[in-house]
Order: structure tokens, then C-alpha cells, then sequence
């Protein structure tokens, strides 16, 4: 299981990988990250909607409240592997 679950994930790397060349390189499309005060004010917006949810809907909240202690396993494990992803992405250049 454990070596099928890395070898999707390989996969999948490797593809989005690909398609990103082609979209870069072939089809001439420009990636640009996001102005600065974009993800903020997702997060405020979002945040102001989940909370008019949680409100209304018993199951709703439940189910946040589930993945928010999911998240919060789970993020500060994504900021530090995806800052030594970027450290080492380097090495193949």
C-alpha cells in the first residue's frame, strides 16, 4: 500500500509537471503569482462565510470543526516540507 500510495503520488507530480511545460512552453501561457493581498482577504472572506454557515447548520459545523483539527495537524507539516521542497528544488537545475 505504502509503495502504491508513493508511486500515485509520484505519478501525479511528475504529470502536473509535465502539463505545466506544456502550458508554459507550448501554449504560451505566463504564470504569475498572486498580488500580495490576495490570499488575505480569501482567508477574511472565507472565513466570514464559514462562520455565517456553522451558524445555520449543526451538521456544517461538525463537519468544520473536523477539518480544522485536521488542519491543524496537518498545515504546519505542509509549510515546513513545502520550505525544503523549495531549498532543494535547486539541486536539479
Amino acid at each position: 500500500m505504502t509503495a502504491s500510495l508513493f508511486d500515485a503520488i509520484l505519478y501525479f507530480i511528475h504529470e502536473n509537471a509535465k502539463a505545466l511545460q506544456i502550458l508554459t512552453r507550448e501554449k504560451g501561457v505566463t504564470m504569475f503569482d498572486a498580488p500580495a493581498d490576495y490570499a488575505p482577504a480569501w482567508i477574511k472572506a472565507s472565513k466570514k462565510v464559514l462562520g455565517e454557515l456553522e451558524k445555520k447548520d449543526e451538521f456544517f459545523k461538525k463537519v468544520l470543526d473536523s477539518q480544522r483539527a485536521f488542519a491543524k495537524v496537518v498545515v504546519p507539516y505542509t509549510k515546513e516540507t513545502s520550505k525544503l521542497s523549495t531549498l532543494i528544488a535547486g539541486a536539479a537545475e
